[in-house]
This record gives structure tokens, C-alpha cells and sequence, in this order.
């Protein structure tokens, strides 16, 4: 972000500040501090609040519990699982758990699962057909372990396992492929189910998409986990074994040496090539082979493909059917898997590219929020945006803008983005650890409150000359402290009470008081 784009940013802040509403309750949420960029706090606290104003009443079976409405009337599985990968910091994650816990109430006694359901009887809006699966990305896995990352709750992941094994059977029959006439542990899905529903080469009929593949790559490795941590061992190898066949086949079938690129094929096996957002799940999954990393980031950091003024667009420039104003599935950037794609380049050590497509992202919601874009209004947070102009991306017919003020997409920007990669804080419950990766943009940045299993941690870190940083703070609870500079990594224990320390990790010089 420029210095002169910072000043004008600042300015309108400034102006928004007579325009915002102030609640008197205490948040029930983490706050956060970053001086040099007020308008990144204020946006994660306006993001906070639409999340609150989405929580309902309803009464399941005449017992009544509260819920995350998707939708008016709906609970929607793409949107909760999203929302989960941020609202897991809210106080009460009992909202998150409910709202999963209303899909597996759902589930057919054959593992079906819908990607909707009406709130007030639970029954699905759709049933599937060989046409049209109507599934969404299953990453209620990958929602059961973040969620578990913050409260160590291990009898939640033994209750869900059974359910989440039974979905994904249901997944592997009923979505597998057939490639040349045998079938191939591969998966198909429809743009309506994918969520993207315009993205080019999306319809590719009876043959392999890639981003439901890696997905079901994913599914299986959170599965692996699960089941290690609920101690069965026959689940975990199974469910090894099938993420590396899964993987192999990807890499066999999916990946076009000739471009160096992964693409959907059709039944018979042939590329659909079109460089779009689907190709990079690889990474996200964690299949994707090293040697074929290279030309995954280099299409990452190439401005004519991926890299753009503010990224990663769901279709590469160099396409002919990009389109800037965003378009919906044609352009637009998502901060739901823009966030899954950084996170995933972080596992990978590629921290340096991963925080500057987050902080390109960052700055198109800040500028959009802050009214640079007059027709976008002030104060906004919208569900996508252009990768070329300061506004949000238009919708799906190209006529009008997209959503706004919901919080399911932009919440993993606005709130677990910040949290975790700009300000470098990712917590561990199950180990009462708290991974601090210290960011270079920063001069002082803290958190307060941040809830994760029995610990409640407030700390605020100071940078200052030939980067020495100075961290002050309190845990309630025993705290295994992890400070990661670069590829080195500094260990510290603390009991109940205070946090005092100074590192000078070039020198590796540590005064602790």
C-alpha cells in the first residue's frame, strides 16, 4: 500500500469515524490494535458486527438455540463453513458448532448432506441427481479442525467423525468419475454445486474438476487427522491411503505439463485450458508436487495472470474471458479462497508472496470501505472484488455490483487474515501454544482477549531500530510462546501472569524481565 494512498485512506477514516455507530456492550470478540492502519481495525470491527446481526433464534425439534442465518429463511453450507473459519474467534463458539451441528442434524441416512436447508424444519431446498449433485465445497472437515484449533474440544471431533465419514462415502460414490471408460479416484461436481457459477470451463460434464478433486484430497487428510487425534487407527489409513490416491491421480490426470498448469478435464480425459482460480486447490490441498510448484507461483507473482493490482482474480488477465470489472466468477477476487490460498502457500514457506497478495487484498476492501469509489457508497464491505479497480467486483450478470454487508466471504479477509497473517497471530490450543510470526510492515500491533482453549492471551508487540521488539502482554494460563522470524523460531514458556521480553532475532539477543 502506497504512502500516498495510506495518507488519503487515514484522511477518510477520519470522516467515517462521525459516520459509525458505537456499541456499549463489551465486544464478545478479540480487539485488535494497529496504529499505522486504523482503517484495517475499524474494518475488522465493522465485519464483527454484521457477523452478531446474523445471528438468529429458531427452534429445532421445540428446543430453541441460536444460529448463523445464512440467508433469510436458509442456512447455507459454503457460507457457514466460511464463516466458521473466522467466527471460531468469536467468544461464544457455540453459535459456530449449532450451525454445523443444524447440516449434520440434516444428514440423510445414506451420509447425504444438502448445501441448503430451511432454518425453521431443517428440511433441504434440493435433493441430488446424477445431473445435478447440489454439493457444495466439503470442507466441514477442514471447519471441525480449525474449530478444534481453538478449543481442544476433542468429544465435538469424536461426535462429528462418525457423521463426517459417512458424507464423505457418499461424496466418493456418488461424485467419482469415470476418465476413458474406468472409473478413477476423481470427482466431478456442477458450477451450481461448485459455488462458482460462472467460472469459464466450470461445465465439464461427466469428466474431473480439479477443485472438487483437491477437495476431496483435503477432506480425506482433515479425515486422517481427525481420526488420529480420536485415536482410530483403521480410519487413519484408510483415509491416508485414499488423499494419496486421490493426489497421484491429480497429478497423473489433471496437470497440463504443455502450460504447467492443473485444469478440469472432460470424460475423455482432455484439458479444458483455461487458467482459472480452480487450478491452484492443488496447493490448497496439498497435493500439488514440488517440482510443479515453480510454475504454480510463477503464474502467482506473473501481473499479466494472477498478480494483480489487487489479487488473486478467479481468472488469469492472459485469459480472454477475464474480465476486470470482476464479473462475478470471471474475474472477481474472492477473499474466501484467497485466504485458503495463502494459508496454504504459509505451510509451503512461501510467507513473503503469501502476505503480499494478503495485503493487495486488504487494500481494495480498505479503499472500497473508505468511499474512494463513490457509486460503491462508504462503509462497505462486499463479498468480491475487482482485481483491477478500486470498487467491488459486479455480479454474475455484469450489470450491477455484487453483495454487500454480509460477512461469510469478506470475514476470513477481514478478521482471520488480519489476525493470522498481518499481524502474525495463530493460536494452538490442544498444545497452549501461541505462534507469533512477526510481520514487516508493522511498527506496533497487539490483540486483547484472544480466547483459545483455557487461555485468554493479551499482547501487544513494539518494532523499533535494527528490528528489535519489544513484547508486553498477559495470559491467564500457561503459555508456550513460539516467535517466528523468518525460518528461525524462538521458544518461551510462561506461567499465569505477566508477558515482558525483548528479542533481537538477527542477534538472537533475548532480554526477558
Amino acid at each position: 500500500m502506497s504512502t500516498s494512498n495510506l495518507g488519503k485512506i487515514t484522511f477518510l477514516f477520519l470522516v467515517l469515524l462521525t459516520l459509525s455507530t458505537c456499541s456499549c456492550r463489551s465486544p464478545d470478540y478479540p480487539t485488535i490494535e494497529i496504529p499505522d492502519y486504523p482503517l484495517v481495525q475499524r474494518i475488522y470491527n465493522h465485519v464483527w458486527h454484521l457477523f452478531r446481526s446474523e445471528i438468529t433464534d429458531v427452534s429445532v425439534n421445540g428446543k430453541s438455540t441460536r444460529v448463523l442465518l445464512s440467508d433469510e429463511n436458509f442456512i447455507v453450507q459454503n457460507k457457514t463453513i466460511y464463516t466458521a473459519l473466522f467466527g471460531v474467534y468469536h467468544f461464544r463458539r457455540s453459535l459456530i458448532k449449532e450451525t454445523l451441528d443444524q447440516f449434520y442434524r440434516g444428514q440423510r441416512e445414506d451420509g447425504f448432506i444438502a448445501r441448503v436447508y430451511f432454518v425453521k424444519d431443517g428440511t433441504p431446498l434440493h435433493q441430488p441427481s446424477r445431473q445435478e449433485l447440489l454439493i457444495h465445497p466439503p470442507l466441514f472437515a477442514t471447519a471441525e479442525l480449525k474449530l478444534f484449533e481453538v478449543t481442544a474440544d476433542t468429544q465435538r471431533l469424536e461426535k462429528v467423525f462418525k457423521v463426517l465419514k459417512k458424507y464423505f462415502h457418499w461424496l466418493d460414490r456418488n461424485c467419482a468419475t469415470h476418465l476413458k471408460g474406468r472409473r478413477v479416484d476423481l470427482y466431478r461436481n456442477s458450477v451450481l454445486g461448485s459455488g462458482m457459477i460462472n467460472l469459464p470451463s466450470g461445465d465439464y460434464g461427466e469428466g474431473a474438476g480439479v477443485d472438487i478433486s483437491s477437495q476431496m484430497a483435503l477432506f480425506a487428510k482433515d479425515m486422517a487427522k481427525i481420526a488420529r487425534i480420536v485415536g482410530d487407527a483403521e480410519a487413519e489409513a484408510f483415509f491416508k491411503e485414499k488423499c494419496n490416491n486421490i493426489s497421484r491421480n491429480i497429478n497423473e490426470y489433471l496437470w497440463d505439463s504443455e502450460t504447467g498448469f492443473y485444469y478440469n478435464v472432460d470424460e475423455k480425459g482432455r484439458f479444458i485450458r483455461c487458467r482459472t482460480i480452480s487450478g491452484f486447490w492443488p496447493i490448497i490441498a496439498g497435493v500439488a508436487k514440488e517440482e510443479r510448484l515453480e510454475y504454480l507461483l510463477s503464474a502467482l507473482r506473473d501481473t499479466t495472470k494472477f498478480l494483480r493490482r489487487f489479487s488473486v482474480p478467479s481468472v488469469a488477465a492472459s485469459e480472454p474471458f477475464f474480465h476486470s470489472e470482476g464479473f462475478y466468477w470471471r474475474g472477481a477476487v474472492w477473499p474466501s479462497i484467497v485466504y485458503m490460498l495463502i494459508n496454504s502457500l504459509s505451510e509451503y514457506g512461501y510467507y513473503s508472496l503469501s502476505r503480499e497478495i494478503a495485503w493487495r487484498l486488504i487494500e481494495v476492501i480498505c479503499r472500497v470501505y473508505a468511499g474512494e469509489n463513490p457509486s460503491a457508497g462508504r462503509g462497505k464491505v462486499w463479498e468480491a472484488y475487482s482485481p483491477d479497480f478500486v470498487a467491488p467486483a459486479t455480479d454474475w450478470k455484469n450489470e450491477c455490483f455484487c453483495s454487500s454487508e454480509v460477512s461469510s466471504f469478506v470475514g476470513l479477509a477481514a478478521i482471520s487474515m488480519v489476525i493470522e497473517h498481518l499481524m502474525g497471530f495463530v493460536p494452538s490450543a490442544p498444545e497452549d501454544k501461541l505462534f507469533i510470526r512477526l510481520p514487516s510492515r508493522m511498527k506496533r500491533w497487539g490483540i486483547k482477549n484472544l480466547h483459545f482453549g483455557d487461555n485468554i492471551v493479551s499482547i501487544e508487540v513494539k518494532r523499533s531500530a535494527g528490528n528489535t521488539f519489544t513484547f508486553h502482554g498477559r495470559t491467564n494460563s500457561f503459555l508456550n510462546l513460539v516467535v517466528v522470524w523468518g525460518n528461525r523460531k524462538f521458544f518461551f514458556k510462561f506461567e499465569r501472569g505477566n508477558i515482558d521480553f525483548t528479542l533481537i532475532p538477527s542477534y538472537e539477543k533475548l532480554s526477558q524481565q
